[in-house]
């Protein structure tokens, strides 16, 4: 029932958001925003954790409205060199410096009539930030060694990771250009604050990155699922994507278990002291003599014990399935009663 009021929810919705995965309150809150203020002549301001989408919003404000028959430009404003932001911005006339053989069209002259995206716009340095107020503001630029006023008709969105309140304070960041930028704000959540969307990005993922990978996918354990949504994700949703991409080519066609998760993923979800108590028991349990064979069985039931007789978790401690964990206990006739 909650499945399909948000399916209903989203299907209420104006625009095409397909590549905005997911069915939190926060994504179809964020949907809503973005249907409001799509077309408004109004700039937006992105704010999100680094990994957390902001480009697609950015992109879904460009592709809803009318200027999505023009360019998106998108400006990576930590990217490019202070002493270079303002002939990428502005552009410059032939012969304006040495090499300037012939004229060069800026970021502004390319979006025209389109959309302009500054992203990490935190990062503009101080020098050029009056120089992007001045453009704004009037809808004019000027080419470096060029004289000629031309009108630019922009939309502009921008975005950051930092805290601009902050950089407002500290005196990094101009007021007078942040809320010039800051018409309307759209704060994206971290992944850990929508976990629910985690099985539909994993999902999302599995399908294109198989295909572009030209891999099979053979699906993913639930125990595998487990462990991906109590993972805080400090790199949200382009970690997540990393993640399942390196599970991709680990599982070979398999079901994706915990065995093809990072060790960051696997171990975090598991009490420290469980973890050090088994690998410190092992040492007092293998006497010399043991062969491999032995071994591993005497490590295997003493963490079965020591996790309670619980198979999820001495699964995820050995970095194994819970079937594979199962057939080994049963070759040992081990009754097991508990998922």
């Amino acid at each position: 029932m909650k499945n399909r009021t948000q399916k209903n929810a989203r299907d209420a919705l104006k625009g095409n958001y397909a590549d905005i995965i997911g069915n939190s309150p926060q994504i179809l809150e964020i949907l809503k925003q973005i249907d409001l203020f799509a077309d408004l002549p109004v700039s937006v301001m992105i704010h999100g954790e680094t990994g957390t989408g902001k480009e697609l919003v950015a992109d879904a404000l460009h592709e809803n409205s009318r200027r999505a028959q023009a360019q998106k430009i998108t400006v990576n404003c930590a990217a490019i060199p202070p002493e270079l932001m303002e002939n990428e911005m502005f552009g410059h006339d032939a012969g304006a410096y040495t090499d300037a053989k012939k004229e060069h069209h800026g970021k502004f002259e390319q979006a025209h009539k389109g959309t302009l995206f500054l992203d990490e716009i935190g990062e503009l340095s101080l020098l050029l930030q009056p120089k992007l107020l001045r453009a704004l503001e009037s809808g004019e630029i000027e080419h470096i060694g060029g004289r000629k006023k031309i009108y630019v008709d922009i939309r502009i969105v921008a975005a950051t990771n930092c805290n601009l309140d902050e950089a407002v304070r500290t005196g990094t960041f101009r007021p007078d250009l942040y809320y010039r930028l800051d018409g309307f704000s759209i704060y994206l959540p971290p992944l850990r604050e929508r976990t629910g969307d985690i099985p539909l990005l994993v999902d999302y993922f599995l399908e294109k990155e198989s295909q572009r990978l030209q891999r099979e996918a053979g699906g993913i354990a639930p125990e595998t699922f487990a462990l991906l949504e109590s993972y805080p994700w400090p790199g949200n949703v382009r970690e997540l994507r990393k993640v399942v991409i390196c599970a991709i080519v680990f599982a070979q066609g398999d079901v994706i278990l915990p065995m093809h998760l990072p060790i960051k993923i696997r171990k975090p979800s598991l009490q420290r002291t469980d973890i050090q108590s088994s690998q410190e028991h092992l040492q007092q349990m293998s006497p010399i003599g043991l062969t491999l064979a032995e071994a591993e069985q005497r490590y295997i039931l003493d963490t079965y014990e020591r996790m309670g007789r619980n198979q999820t978790k001495t699964a995820a401690v050995l970095g194994i399935s819970r079937k594979t964990l199962r057939n080994k206990l049963n070759a040992v006739n081990i009754q097991t009663g508990q998922p």
